[in-house]
């Protein structure tokens, strides 16, 4: 759908072409494929994604349907937060929970603002577990930010975990946390993460946040990616 504007490095392209022609051979025409697993009409899709994003997220959303993870290192600019807002609309139209794991606080509101403009914000009922997050869309009265969602008080937030509450019980489907919230060792908060993933997506943005195998940070995730 729509004319494409930028060009894979010559050294990918045929890796990623023969990659897609595989999934066009098990899941139909991408367009279609994508479109049937977003219950987007071709016309929402056109109007919503580029050409370069509808790719990404047939290869994103053919590994998830198969139980496989994946990781898209598109370049800066191509617009990759929009592509995340489809696989976690996807994530929610077929039943799953989404955590949305980043390096910064602030970055919460980008996800927001990328599914506000998909038109699929309203579906999403958010916890914050930083205390101080906070979820923002610039569309208030003269563009002034408006506050979507607020964080979860530090005794709010150990209340949760004391009382083994589930994001269901809380009438939520989308978590937002930094990496900071699951450094330590033995942190409450990412235990409390993991008892939520059996049937969850978890979408890691930054993940070179926990690179390397010597930190705890990149153990949390390591097992967080395993569940």
């Amino acid at each position: 759908l729509g004319e494409a504007r930028t060009m894979s490095p010559a050294n990918l392209q045929a890796a990623a072409q023969t990659y897609l022609t595989n999934l066009e051979r098990s899941f139909g025409a991408v367009d279609d494929f994508v479109s049937r697993e977003l219950a987007m009409g071709v016309q929402t899709l056109e109007r919503s994604f580029s050409p370069e994003q509808i790719d990404a997220i047939a290869v994103m959303l053919s590994r998830y349907t198969v139980g496989r993870s994946s990781i898209l290192a598109d370049d800066t600019g191509i617009g990759k937060g929009r592509a995340l807002a489809a696989v976690a609309t996807w994530a929610n139209k077929h039943g799953h929970d989404v955590f949305f794991v980043t390096d910064r606080a602030n970055l919460f509101s980008d996800l927001a603002r990328d599914l506000n403009d998909i038109g699929e914000w309203d579906r999403f009922r958010p916890f914050i577990l930083n205390a101080d997050g906070e979820i923002t869309v610039d569309d208030g009265p003269d563009g002034a930010p408006r506050v979507l969602a607020s964080g979860t008080k530090a005794p709010e937030m150990a209340a949760v975990i004391a009382a083994g509450r589930s994001l269901a019980d809380l009438q939520r489907n989308i978590g937002f946390l930094t990496y900071s919230q699951i450094a330590g060792k033995d942190s409450e908060k990412a235990l409390w993460v993991k008892n939520q993933l059996a049937n969850a997506l978890v979408i890691f943005d930054e993940a070179h946040i926990a690179a390397g195998s010597d930190s705890n940070v990149a153990r949390q995730v390591s097992e967080m990616a395993a569940l």
